[in-house]
């Protein structure tokens, strides 16, 4: 996942591997409205849409509004990105240290439990006077999945703009 993320907008460029398949899918998020466009195969096993819904939208642009969009715009404004670090369904297990690219971080790896699935995830921020968070990765061990979010470049500008002739979807 590459994601640039603002206020009141942000993008996501997500690939999704399964069983040495792999399907791509974008997430733009402008004011309220998320924007999907992604492959049958993304869109059915990552977005979670049905096959008829996967097959039909693949390869276009397509809008969803509030409040249906919750889980597809999960993450991709800033305040839902902090929302995400910050969810209460974390437990703090230990503190950690150590570098990132060369840089020193300290971090907080954490156990907890969603859709009756156990995972782990771990944090990292910038050891320093801006402690700005770097890296996250969550693991769910028994199901094989991973994830790696990189956080850089902070305090650009985030120029993301609603496509035009986005197919209306609920």
């Amino acid at each position: 996942m590459v994601a640039d993320v603002a206020a009141d907008r942000g993008i996501q460029r997500i690939a999704f591997t399964k069983s040495d398949r792999t399907g791509h899918v974008t997430v733009i998020v402008v004011g309220k409205i998320a924007y999907v466009r992604g492959d049958a195969f993304a869109l059915h096993n990552y977005m979670e849409f049905t096959k008829a819904k996967s097959s039909r939208y693949a390869g276009r642009w397509i809008s969803i509004p509030p409040p249906q969009n919750e889980a597809v715009a999960a993450a991709v404004t800033f305040s839902s990105f902090l929302h995400e670090l910050q969810s209460p369904k974390l437990r703090a297990v230990r503190v950690l240290t150590g570098k990132i690219d060369g840089q020193k971080v300290v971090g907080v790896r954490s156990t907890g439990k969603e859709r009756g699935l156990r995972f782990v995830s771990s944090l990292f921020a910038l050891r320093g006077s801006q402690p700005l968070p770097v890296r996250e990765k969550d693991v769910v061990p028994t199901k094989g999945y991973s994830s790696l979010v990189t956080m850089t470049r902070w305090n650009e500008p985030v120029r993301v703009h609603a496509p035009a002739h986005a197919t209306p979807v609920s």
